[in-house]
């Protein structure tokens, strides 16, 4: 995948705590996705974070939760899935 302006400032911005506030369709939900499995895979270039880690997606509605669920689901490397934990 190819990343935006946007998401890549992002994603390199070595805050803490941050919001990615910009328009539709400019790739807010995968820079955010992106951002948050890195740190919790420990493989961010600049923020790292001692396990165990709680990470929560909130979304406003269902259908914008299964639509970040599948993004999240994209982005994760097939080897960090943990079958037996995930619900069909």
């Amino acid at each position: 995948m190819r990343w935006t302006p946007p998401q890549e400032a992002f994603y390199l911005d070595q805050h803490p705590r941050k919001s990615f506030r910009a328009g539709n369709q400019i790739g807010k939900s995968f820079g955010g996705i992106r951002w948050i499995q890195d740190i919790a895979l420990g493989v961010h270039p600049h923020q790292f974070r001692p396990p165990p880690l709680e990470c929560w997606i909130v979304c406003t509605s269902w259908s914008q939760s299964v639509a970040i669920m599948t993004k999240f689901r994209e982005l994760m490397p097939e080897c960090e899935v943990d079958h037996d934990a995930s619900s069909s």
